[in-house]
C-alpha cells in the first residue's frame, strides 16, 4: 500500500509500473473533497502541515488528472467525495492473494 498524493501523472505511472514489476495490481483511492472542505481540514491538523497554496495546487491537479486516470492501468478506482465517505472507509487487503489475483484492496463504507 502507498500512501501518497500522486495528482500528476508521472507519479501515479511510477507506482503502476512498480504494481507490474510485481505481478501486484494497483488500485486508486480518490479522496475528493471539495477545496473548502480540504483546506478546513488542513487547517484544523497539527503542525507542520502543509500551506494552504499547496493544498490548492494540489486539488487543481487532481481535477486535471480525473478524466485520464481511468486509463492508466488501475485494477480499481474509488473516488471518495465527502468526509462522510471518507472518513467512513476501511480498506482492507486480502493477503492470501497471490500475484496477478485480482483480490484487491476495497474501500468499504461503515455508515
Amino acid at each position: 500500500m502507498v500512501d501518497a498524493t500522486n495528482v500528476e501523472a508521472w507519479a501515479r505511472e511510477m507506482l503502476l509500473a512498480l504494481a507490474r514489476r510485481h505481478r501486484r495490481p494497483a488500485v486508486a483511492l480518490i479522496l475528493d473533497l471539495s477545496l473548502d472542505a480540504a483546506l478546513e481540514r488542513n487547517a484544523a491538523r497539527p503542525a507542520p502541515r502543509p500551506p494552504s497554496a499547496a493544498i490548492r495546487r494540489q486539488h487543481k491537479w487532481l481535477h486535471g488528472s480525473l478524466a485520464a486516470m481511468s486509463a492508466e492501468g488501475f485494477l480499481a478506482i474509488h473516488h471518495l467525495r465527502t468526509a462522510a465517505e471518507i472518513d467512513g472507509a476501511v480498506v482492507m487487503r486480502d493477503e492470501a492473494a497471490g500475484p496477478g489475483e485480482s483480490a484487491a484492496s476495497t474501500p468499504t463504507h461503515t455508515s
